[in-house]
């Protein structure tokens, strides 16, 4: 189509408009969508359901909200509350009219215990299972690795362990297990950062298994992956047990290789590869 070149000009003889009127956006605006997204999932009575043993003057489900939303406008610690007090969509999004200081915070987290925790742990897992129900999946892809948080010198059960790139800096080592589809986190095991890699996997992977399965079905295959460090007799047989899929990097050889091979063998002569529901390596193989 031919343009006529006066079509392309615009005639400016006017100033623009410009009215300067209160108004409660910040750069945090973004919250907004997160907090209609949580009322459409009711994340806040559910928190207050899981958190009903802690108590608060300002409410632990909106403790627990202030906290989640630190994360989303960049804050890493507590201290960083002081340049949030007044943002007025920060208030909105944890439902509160005054923001509580570091300390009240603080002191509100002390107070978590694994009696305390285990509610809020069985939340995420809900919600996740429930995200997860939704997409439909062909099949679930679990990864599981450690992963390395570091910390400050005075915090509990923070040691130094495997953080190459600082060496002498405490951490924590906790046991995560991820969706490699979506990205979602199915269950985290908080480990001091002195542990081995595959510390506690065995306990943790059988109990991911039970809660996925009781979740979302028997029927829905399961996939894991893991470095060389999970390499153990013993998950080797959970997971050939269970009738689960996995793909483990191979340890050096040594004692275990021999026997491994033969339950490996052993586990996909019963039970070859279903090549019609995708790619994927065999029930049992490695």
């Amino acid at each position: 189509m031919r343009l006529k070149v006066r079509s392309l000009w615009q005639a400016v003889k006017g100033d623009l408009h410009i009215e300067f009127v209160p108004q409660r956006l910040t750069s945090y605006g973004g919250l907004e969508l997160i907090r209609r997204y949580f009322r459409n999932r009711a994340i806040g009575a559910r928190l207050r359901t899981a958190l009903a043993a802690l108590p608060s003057d300002y409410g632990s489900a909106r403790l627990a909200l202030l906290v989640i939303g630190l994360f989303y406008v960049g804050a890493r610690r507590l201290e960083h509350l002081q340049y949030l007090v007044g943002d007025p969509l920060v208030a909105r999004f944890c439902g509160l009219a005054r923001l509580p200081t570091a300390r009240t915070v603080s002191n509100w987290l002390k107070q978590f215990t694994q009696t305390t925790l285990a509610p809020l742990v069985q939340l995420n897992h809900d919600l996740v299972v429930e995200a997860l129900g939704a997409w439909r999946l062909p099949r679930l892809t679990i990864d599981v690795d450690g992963t390395v948080v570091r910390t400050g010198a005075q915090v509990q059960w923070a040691f130094r362990g495997f953080n190459p790139h600082h060496r002498k800096h405490r951490s924590y080592y906790p046991l995560l297990a991820h969706v490699a589809q979506t990205g979602h986190i199915l269950r985290l095991k908080n480990r001091p950062g002195n542990v081995h890699d595959s510390k506690q996997a065995v306990a943790f992977v059988r109990e991911l298994i039970d809660s996925v399965r009781a979740g979302l079905g028997r029927a829905l295959p399961l996939e894991f992956r893991m470095d060389a460090a999970f390499f153990q007799r013993d998950l080797l047989r959970l997971l050939a047990a269970r009738g689960c899929h996995y793909a483990i990097k191979m340890a050096m050889p040594g004692q275990e290789v021999p026997s491994a091979a033969r339950l490996i063998g052993a586990r996909a002569s019963r039970a070859p590869c279903d090549t019609r529901r995708g790619s994927g390596p065999p029930q049992g193989g490695a």
